[in-house]
């Protein structure tokens, strides 16, 4: 039986330059596997933001739009010094956005993700403690991607928006491999 524990957004700003303060919402990450650091966008940016995706002549599914990188507002975002400051604070100073996807719920567009890892891996373990990560507007939920985790349906009238931005440490993936960019 999972337990349910709520997660209460009480970490500092991403904004703040000391060492000190960005261990603070590090720390948890290396812990847990996630963190919420809030108010890492203004409403400004998420206006904009907001006001180019519905302008964008991206193929849209059901759920939103992949390759969103491709977007000049959302590779501006990603690149953004406060998201590329949580990216470089978890994966070294090389690490670069690749991938980005926006999913868009509504209530005519609205689906549950059932609990997963953000790959092909196998789960080496049965029991998982669920956590109710709530991400205030402007917020970033940092998470590592083997962290299991889930996508509940909307319970709002609202439409719920995520960009979903993947960040790697280094374009090489050994063996000669390197990183497809979408």
């Amino acid at each position: 039986m999972l337990t349910r524990l709520r997660l209460k957004a009480a970490r500092k700003s991403i904004r703040s330059s000391s060492t000190e303060d960005s261990l603070s919402w590090l720390e948890p990450i290396q812990e847990l596997g996630f963190t919420i650091v809030p108010g890492v966008l203004e409403a400004t940016d998420i206006d904009g933001l907001l006001e180019e995706l519905s302008r964008a002549d991206l193929p849209r599914s059901r759920a939103g739009v992949r390759h969103a990188m491709r977007l000049p507002a959302v590779a501006a975002i990603a690149q953004e010094a406060r998201m590329m400051g949580i990216a470089r604070e978890n994966l070294g100073r090389d690490a670069f956005p690749f991938r980005a996807t926006l999913f868009d719920k509504s209530p005519a567009a609205n689906w549950l993700v059932v609990w997963h890892q953000d790959t092909a891996l196998p789960l080496l373990s049965t029991r998982v403690t669920a956590v109710e990560c709530l991400v205030p507007q402007g917020g970033v939920l940092a998470m590592r991607p083997l962290i299991v985790h889930a996508s509940s349906k909307s319970q709002s009238e609202a439409p719920r928006r995520v960009l979903h931005i993947e960040y790697a440490a280094s374009l090489g993936a050994g063996d000669g491999l390197e990183l497809a960019i979408a």
